[in-house]
């Protein structure tokens, strides 16, 4: 499948005349690779002269994708359910008897997964077509597909100008981490917010979602990601860091450290382990932000904002 950037039609002044999604696509997905997780495979370059990301299709003739909405289809009444997915219907489905007992644990763990490494990289579209399973169409035997269709992340419609003078305004930055994107999850009849929800610690697989996934996360080899992408500016690589940064320590480390706290006692050695975790993860995290500095041109586009106001 190739993808291609999409004109935006309703612009504001920090918007490009394209959407990046190409670039969110495949940056998010070698990210989630990075981490261990089964991803699809993706390449970014050009096709009759457009950029383009393509995405290697991981069905064959004997395995076909059932995407989540269609399992909802079969399982929660229309009129309970809607584009964007509802915890209460998630489990319920995975209590049901369409899977199997070991996939009700291994699809509820995916998704929850899935929440993790979405709220790092700011997804706010994984609706319900968005993740799903592979059936064997012989067995009638599902898994969990790969992790595709991240292309909503990452802040897709940002220029690389309005990029910088968000860097350059730290009510700007915080905006993007504390109240938007949501999160394509409803709760109690409203979109939930990452960082509250996930730094609520008030469901347990989120939790348990929170300790398989964090300790997977290395900015080192996110960085190297970011510097290795081609077709993107240096503005845009510095805007991509500096973001999975602040989100990953604000909405996944520090409820991550509180988790661990919470847990360790003297007969729990693997929440102590996981504390000793967090806090070597916190330690590194700071070292490799006091290493950034800002360039000659963001310091000069600074001065710029501040004399204008």
């Amino acid at each position: 499948m190739l993808k291609f950037q999409n004109t935006i039609v309703n612009r504001n002044q920090l918007n490009s005349f394209y959407s990046n999604n190409i670039f969110s696509e495949y940056i998010s997905c070698k990210i989630i690779e990075s981490m261990g997780l089964d991803t699809q495979e993706v390449l970014l370059g050009h096709y009759n002269g457009k950029l383009a990301v393509a995405c290697k299709d991981f069905t064959n003739q004997n395995q076909n994708l059932i995407e989540f909405s269609k399992i909802e289809n079969r399982v929660i009444d229309s009129a309970h359910r809607g584009r964007t997915p509802i915890l209460s219907n998630l489990n319920t489905i995975f209590k049901s008897d369409i899977f199997d007992d070991k996939l009700k644990v291994e699809a509820k763990e995916r998704y929850w997964d899935i929440f993790i490494c979405d709220a790092l990289i700011g997804n706010f579209d994984r609706h319900s077509g968005n993740w799903g399973y592979l059936i064997d169409i012989l067995s009638g035997e599902m898994k969990n597909a790969p992790i595709y269709d991240c292309g909503s992340s990452l802040y897709p419609q940002l220029s690389d100008e309005g990029m910088m003078k968000v860097l350059c305004t730290e009510a700007e930055i915080r905006e993007r981490i504390d109240k938007f994107p949501k999160a394509a999850l409803i709760v109690n009849g409203s979109k939930i917010n990452y960082k509250t929800y996930i730094g609520s610690l008030e469901n347990n697989d989120c939790n348990q979602a929170l300790l398989r996934v964090s300790p997977k996360i290395d900015l080192k080899k996110i960085n190297t990601i970011i510097a290795d992408t081609p077709f993107i500016s240096e503005k845009r690589k510095k805007f991509y860091v500096t973001m999975l940064e602040r989100r990953y320590n604000e909405i996944i480390l520090e409820p991550y450290k509180d988790y661990a706290r919470m847990n360790v006692n003297d007969n729990n050695q693997m929440s102590m382990d996981r504390w000793k975790d967090a806090v070597e993860k916190s330690k590194t995290s700071a070292r490799n932000n006091s290493s950034i500095k800002p360039s000659r041109n963001e310091k000069k586009l600074h001065m710029l904002n501040e004399k204008d106001r």
